[in-house]
């Protein structure tokens, strides 16, 4: 039960971390220039 939680939880939360973590990527990149 707590396995299936938190696979939807992953599956529901993935696509905004990865968002999250490019934009911080191209904010560095952009300070850093």
């Amino acid at each position: 039960m707590l396995f299936y939680c938190l696979m939807s939880f992953h599956q529901l939360y993935e696509p905004f971390l990865v968002s999250f973590l490019l934009l911080l990527t191209c904010l560095c990149i952009h300070i850093q220039l």
